[in-house]
């Protein structure tokens, strides 16, 4: 599966095609410029991902703000996402607008939702919260390109 709508630099293919097999709607030129994107270029095909789809758009100026802004990247123009990256956890939160979260190298549930905490609970303090659980799934790469 390729995203066909984007265009992106080759590194950052697999990255973009995961988000896009995840119903990510991807369209635009993103240069990708810069090391904080690097979740995405190292991604291989036996790599496990946690995601959760919160189905609400997520405000992601506001998690810039709340989140603070040593632990985040978001520059719109170069990258579609939000990167929180934070010093407590091991491993990126990736959130796009269309409410995707996504976090690479994770392998349990729990230590999944822990990367997904300050996040959920910055939503909820914006009034942004999603309904009942978050529903967290973990797929290699390949098991989420496979369908």
């Amino acid at each position: 599966m390729t995203a066909a709508n984007w265009n992106a630099p080759a590194a950052y293919e697999l990255g973009f095609d995961v988000l896009a097999a995840l119903g990510e709607p991807l369209h635009g030129d993103y240069p990708c410029d810069g090391a904080a994107y690097e979740p995405l270029t190292a991604l291989s095909r036996s790599d496990s991902i946690a995601y959760a789809d919160v189905d609400a758009e997520l405000p992601l100026d506001g998690l810039v703000l709340g989140l603070g802004l040593d632990a985040v990247t978001y520059e719109p123009e170069t990258f579609p996402f939000l990167v929180f990256d934070s010093d407590e956890t091991s491993a990126p939160v990736i959130a796009t607008r269309s409410g995707l979260l996504v976090v690479p190298w994770v392998v349990d549930e729990a230590v999944a939702v822990d990367h997904l905490a300050p996040v959920h609970d910055l939503l909820t303090e914006l009034g942004r919260t999603w309904s009942g659980e978050l529903d967290v799934r973990i797929r290699t790469v390949d098991e989420i390109l496979s369908g």
